[in-house]
């Protein structure tokens, strides 16, 4: 088969044109290589430097195309409000632009992609047992998931503020950075986990975890308990 693969020079989209390639297929590769993902160079050898929202412009490349597989899209949980149109145009006008596209000369199969924004944690490889995907913990009254870093910890004074919508405490969740493509965070992202959480009847909460060496805290651990019938 011809398949056009977007985001293709995606630590995803890299994988599966590899694969599909060992597979004998033969693959178009595409990537706007945004600065944010990819640095400052150029794209791999045989990738065109396109824009997904742009399709319409180079729809010829879609001729003779078998299946499109979609990997281009911005990844994170951003950064400031100021990004959401950002992640619309990119995640969703990309991908109707490129359906669109696709309709106009006639490909009819797609395989669409998500994000870590919605598939979560990657791989844990146990080396005894190979690759495991870690299941939620049942609790009595259903299942409970804990996510846990490296942070430092947070203020006691601020435990009962970190989900309050647009908080961000004095060392913020999502420090500033000294590149202009990355700023500080906007406070919304455990704000919008509570949400979500709540709406399914459940409880979200957040802890220290003590420093093996004992004193300031290593870390945090948050922790989502949700009732057996939402999970």
């Amino acid at each position: 088969m011809r398949i056009l693969l977007t985001g293709s020079a995606g630590f995803i989209g890299t994988a599966v044109g590899e694969l599909l390639e060992a597979d004998g297929h033969e693959v178009v590769r595409v990537d706007l290589m945004l600065p944010m993902a990819h640095g400052v160079g150029a794209p791999p050898p045989g990738t065109h430097h396109l824009d997904v929202r742009d399709a319409a412009t180079w729809s010829g490349l879609l001729r003779g195309v078998d299946a499109v597989c979609d990997q281009a899209a911005v990844v994170g949980a951003g950064v400031r409000v100021g990004d959401l149109p950002d992640y619309a145009g990119h995640n969703d006008l990309g991908t109707a632009a490129l359906l669109a596209a696709m309709h106009e000369v006639g490909v009819d199969r797609l395989v669409l992609a998500s994000s870590m924004v919605v598939y979560g944690e990657g791989r844990y490889r146990c080396p005894e047992h190979g690759d495991q995907t870690p299941p939620p913990r049942q609790v009595a009254d259903g299942v409970e998931l804990s996510v846990s870093d490296q942070c430092g910890g947070i203020p006691e004074d601020d435990m009962d503020r970190v989900f309050d919508l647009a908080w961000r405490g004095a060392a913020a969740r999502t420090p500033d950075r000294s590149d202009e493509l990355v700023g500080p965070g906007a406070g919304l992202g455990l704000a919008i986990v509570k949400g979500i959480v709540e709406a399914h009847r459940g409880v979200v909460h957040v802890e220290n975890v003590a420093s093996p060496a004992g004193g300031t805290p290593s870390g945090c651990r948050f922790l989502v308990r949700l009732p057996a019938g939402a999970a």
